[in-house]
């Protein structure tokens, strides 16, 4: 599976924001990119809650085991 960024707005505002097919810490870092790119546009990000997928979840998401392989991810 490619990496990908699923964003869901809420109708107060939340974002919901699901990082799928990264692995390890990867998608921390997508995370502050995408955080970064709201601030360009005048909006913030804050963090309420952080759920980190366990190896078996990373595992399934990725089809692969420990590989660092970087997918585009356009947003």
């Amino acid at each position: 599976m490619a990496e990908r960024v699923r964003v869901t707005v809420g109708p107060r505002g939340l974002l919901e924001v699901e990082f799928s097919g990264f692995c390890g810490e990867d998608c921390l870092e997508e995370e502050r990119q995408l955080r970064a790119r709201l601030e360009q546009m005048g909006l913030s990000m804050r963090v309420t809650r952080r759920t980190m997928k366990d190896e078996e979840q990373i595992a399934a998401e990725t089809d692969r085991s420990g590989s660092h392989g970087r997918v585009p991810v356009d947003y």
